[in-house]
């Protein structure tokens, strides 16, 4: 049950990164809702809680599994393209180039998560 909730954020908040960098993108002002800006921390944060409890009980430590160190290290390299795309960067093309090295990142993270080698072979 616990991994079915955990995988239930991760499309929650993938699905809701990809909406809000096409608003972004095209300039909507949904972007700059008050719900936009704050939704997406309380589902990361429930995702984060959800994927180390998964690891509790897996008694999985990511010293001694490579697949979840490097699955950590892919987590923290899309939040910050994440904060680049949507905070840093001025210019469209910066944005987007970000934007889209962050779904990048999260592909891997998701073959990763499926395969549980660091290096996934298609």
């Amino acid at each position: 049950m616990l991994k079915i909730i955990h995988m239930t954020f991760v499309y929650i908040s993938i699905a809701g990164f990809i909406v809000r960098g096409v608003w972004l993108l095209n300039g909507s002002v949904l972007f700059q809702h008050k719900i936009t800006k704050i939704l997406p921390h309380v589902i990361d944060t429930l995702l984060l809680i959800s994927g180390i409890s998964l690891a509790v009980v897996h008694s999985i430590s990511p010293l001694q599994t490579p697949w979840l160190a490097a699955k950590l290290v892919a987590v923290v390299a899309y939040i910050g393209l994440g904060i680049v795309a949507f905070k840093i960067a001025k210019t469209t093309l910066s944005r987007t180039i970000a934007w889209m090295g962050a779904m990048a990142v999260f592909a891997y993270i998701m073959m990763v998560a499926v395969t549980k080698h660091v290096i996934p072979l298609m």
